[in-house]
């Protein structure tokens, strides 16, 4: 698991790089335990692929139209889902702008197009409302899906996905950075976390990679 996170203090970020070699590792050592398998993966999945299938845990949020939004929302699609904040100077804008081009070049693939959507969670609840994420997501393709919660909801999913995010520098009580987990998760139409894109990423990669991951499924 490889991560790219905001402004912040070297501490917090030593701390979420340690965790992610560990996770890197413990990856590594399950897929050459599994040398042997009948099942071969493709190489350009190596980094991408999920050891196991991860089930959603559930969750209650609330999205861009101030609807609930629970893990229902991700079954019978497949999911391109990102951690991040509205607020956010550099990588979630570009993430997201990124995640809009492979959609783009998606569409010459109508039977990748047709099932699969992108979701956008706000780990920011105090100041990411449905109305701010709604023109967030808007702005980036009126397709994408926005959503949010309370601390506890926001805190439970991302530590059932192995998403990392903490308070960073502070310059008033609602003017903060974020820092977080810069990877785009990939979540099949089970509801189960099967895969995650790490930075950098580049379009045409993601979709090529996507494309190897669902056949692989």
């Amino acid at each position: 698991m490889s991560e790219q996170h905001e402004r912040g203090s070297r501490k917090p970020l030593v701390i979420i790089a340690t965790v992610a070699v560990i996770t890197a590792i413990l990856v590594t050592y399950y897929w050459s335990g599994r040398s042997g398998s009948s099942m071969q993966m493709p190489a350009a999945l190596q980094g991408v692929l999920w050891p196991e299938p991860k089930p959603l845990p559930a969750f209650e949020l609330t999205d861009h139209k101030n609807k609930p939004m629970t893990r229902e929302a991700f079954k019978g699609k497949w999911t391109f889902l990102f951690f991040g904040y509205t607020s956010c100077p550099d990588v979630c804008p570009t993430t997201l702008a990124i995640v809009q081009q492979a959609m783009e070049q998606m569409k010459n693939a109508a039977d990748l197009d047709a099932q699969s959507q992108v979701v956008f969670i706000s780990v920011d609840p105090s100041r990411d409302t449905p109305e701010r994420l709604s023109a967030y997501v808007n702005h980036f393709n009126p397709e994408f899906i926005g959503a949010t919660g309370t601390k506890s909801a926001i805190d439970g999913l991302t530590r059932e996905l192995f998403v990392l995010y903490e308070m960073a520098e502070t310059r008033s009580a609602d003017d903060y950075d974020i820092n977080h987990t810069a990877s785009v998760l990939v979540i099949d139409p089970q509801a189960r976390m099967v895969g995650r894109f790490s930075p950098p990423h580049l379009p045409n990669q993601m979709v090529e990679q996507f494309k190897q991951l669902v056949a692989y499924m």
